[in-house]
């Protein structure tokens, strides 16, 4: 794995682990956005490690998708719920209606499935053809 993606990966552990900290304390919107970036870092190790380096949120959800998914390296629902995650950040940002506690647990819990499929992705060697 290269150092880069690493660093990338280490922050999505760190994010993630913030969310599940900050959703037990109660601070649901702030829990929302470590889980948020948690899916993003994820997204972008994965990407990173195999030569794309994209910075814009809806470029990373996209290339990640088209890139990883289709080619069947990633479960499908990810990329749903990491554009899902990304539609409500952007939402969430332009109204007050803050998300709830049940909302922000399914992020949490998809947020970790996605975090330990990047880490699995990108430590087991390549299947065979």
């Amino acid at each position: 794995m290269k150092d880069g993606t690493r660093k990338i990966l280490a922050k999505a552990v760190r994010s993630l682990e913030a969310a599940k900290q900050l959703l037990s304390d109660g601070a649901i919107d702030l829990a929302a956005g470590r889980g948020y970036y948690a899916m993003l870092y994820a997204a972008k190790a994965v990407l990173y490690e195999n030569g794309v380096h994209l910075q814009a949120h809806a470029r990373i959800v996209e290339t990640f998708e088209r890139d990883i998914v289709r080619s069947g390296r990633v479960p499908g629902p990810h990329a749903d719920w990491i554009r899902q995650a990304l539609h409500r950040r952007m939402l969430d940002r332009e109204s007050e209606i803050a998300p709830t506690s049940a909302d922000v647990e399914t992020l949490v819990e998809q947020a970790c499935q996605i975090v330990a499929q990047a880490s699995r992705t990108l430590t087991e060697p390549p299947a065979a053809s």
